[in-house]
């Protein structure tokens, strides 16, 4: 524990970052290790502190996950034998989906990789192309299957579900399955989304 604080406010100096959180787990039994904060506040001093600081972020703040959340994408694809580890796909640059235009970070474009090179490189084109052709109902019956829309049940409160837009509503559109398969416009907790990538080092149990 003392350790992971200490690396926590180091590396807030280092990034000028005003918050930020850190857990540590045994992905073999969903055990939590340690689990840091900051800012935070002397427990000894509760009454002290601001009562909205009291909130646990590390279980309750939502955030967008980004392209940390391909490892979900790639998981159900494999699992689902949408893709293979060394299927080709065309890297253009960009992809159009819904009139609306994707592109990868950087505006890179990389032409033929594997599927491999394409979660190394964290290709947003490839990743919106697996995810559409997995289909809506494979792709968001993975998300829940890893554990996000829902809360953990860690016996931590006050705890956080996280936000999955629900597939053929009207709020939903294929625009934004595919901005979700890289971490856009899906909300998650911290500890959902360890959770989901202990569960591909624990076998795909999740814990």
């Amino acid at each position: 524990q003392y350790a992971a604080e200490r690396r926590l406010v180091e590396a807030l100096a280092k990034y000028e970052a005003k918050s930020g959180s850190i857990i540590i787990m045994d992905p073999r039994t969903g055990g939590i290790l340690a689990l840091a904060n900051w800012p935070t506040f002397d427990l000894n001093l509760y009454d002290q502190a601001q009562p909205e600081s009291w909130q646990n972020p590390a279980v309750g703040s939502h955030y967008e996950p980004g392209s940390v959340f391909k490892l979900i994408t790639y998981g159900a694809a494999l699992d689902t034998d949408t893709i293979t580890p060394d299927q080709q796909f065309n890297d253009t640059g960009e992809h159009t989906v819904g009139g609306r235009i994707i592109n990868n970070s950087e505006k890179r474009k990389l032409g033929w990789v594997t599927a491999w090179q394409a979660l190394g490189e964290s290709l947003n084109t490839v990743s919106a192309d697996i995810s559409l052709e997995m289909g809506s109902e494979a792709f968001y019956r993975y998300v829940k299957l890893f554990g996000f829309g829902k809360p953990t049940e860690i016996d931590l409160q006050p705890e956080g579900a996280g936000f999955v837009n629900r597939y053929g509503t009207e709020q939903w559109s294929a625009y934004d399955q595919a901005a979700n398969s890289f971490g856009q416009g899906i909300s998650v907790t911290p500890i959902q989304m360890l959770n989901a990538a202990a569960a591909v080092a624990n076998g795909g149990a999740l814990l």
